[in-house]
């Protein structure tokens, strides 16, 4: 395979934001615009996970995967000097779905209760 170069230059300096949000790749170009353009964040550190916030935020199905979660996060507030937190979540997002066995409309509440109790908003 051919080596890619990237257009894109690498920036050292750190803006000290991490968005955390859903791996759903339908997604993504809208979690970056809302970053973007709507919080001013023009780059950030990314951690993508099956519900976003959600799989942190509810009660976990094993603890020592809530454990291994809070040691990254740890290292990454620590190492990264994370200032800034930006919980995503979205409509239709399968986690809910399969957690709470209903349809989009109807995780709505759900996932409205945690978007409130956390400070995330979503696209």
């Amino acid at each position: 395979m051919a080596a890619y170069h990237a257009l894109e230059r690498w920036h050292p300096e750190r803006i000290g934001a991490m968005a955390l949000y859903c791996s759903d790749g339908r997604w993504g170009e809208a979690f970056d615009e809302f970053c973007h353009r709507h919080l001013q964040i023009p780059r950030y550190d990314r951690w993508a996970v099956p519900g976003g916030p959600a799989w942190i935020a509810g009660p976990p199905d094993d603890p020592a995967l809530l454990r291994t979660t809070r040691v990254q996060l740890d290292f990454l507030v620590r190492a990264h000097e994370l200032e800034r937190l930006v919980l995503l979540t979205h409509y239709g997002c399968a986690w809910y779905g399969d957690r709470l066995q209903l349809p989009p409309n109807e995780c709505l509440p759900a996932q409205a209760r945690r978007r409130s109790s956390s400070g995330g908003r979503s696209p």
